[in-house]
């Protein structure tokens, strides 16, 4: 049995989102570590602990699990602390790939500066390159 609160997460994210996102851990359960395609993958919220409320580091708040890993974590009320303790043992490389994910979706906005240099740097840092490049 699988929340309605990672269900409804999951399809307030765009299509590629998601599949960029269940590609982050190298198509590997997040708590079991086997080896699962990603189109099997679900995203799995941590209840109480932010993307259902949309604030702060998503990438803090959420675990790719195969199927029966995300159903048992539900299944057994597996308490939120504990949970976050997989999100804590994540790989850093991973961690990055779905920072990068959420912050795909965001707008770049310039800095009130108008130096080129600093115009690049910031584009560079939030990820908004290709918009940048591409004179959006």
């Amino acid at each position: 049995m699988i929340s309605t609160g990672c269900v409804r997460f999951e399809m307030t994210l765009p299509a590629l989102r998601v599949r960029t996102l269940k590609r982050a851990t190298g198509e590997r359960c997040e708590c079991c570590g086997g080896e699962i395609p990603a189109s099997l993958l679900e995203i799995h919220c941590i209840h109480g602990m932010g993307p259902e409320r949309g604030t702060g580091d998503l990438s803090l708040h959420i675990l790719l699990l195969c199927p029966e890993c995300h159903s048992s974590i539900h299944r057994l009320h597996i308490s939120p602390g504990q949970q976050h303790l997989l999100v804590k043992a994540r790989r850093q490389e991973i961690t990055q790939r779905i920072q990068r994910t959420f912050q795909q979706g965001r707008r770049y906005s310039p800095p009130e500066s108008s130096d080129p240099a600093d115009l690049f740097a910031s584009a560079l840092a939030s990820g908004g390159m290709d918009l940048f490049l591409n004179g959006a």
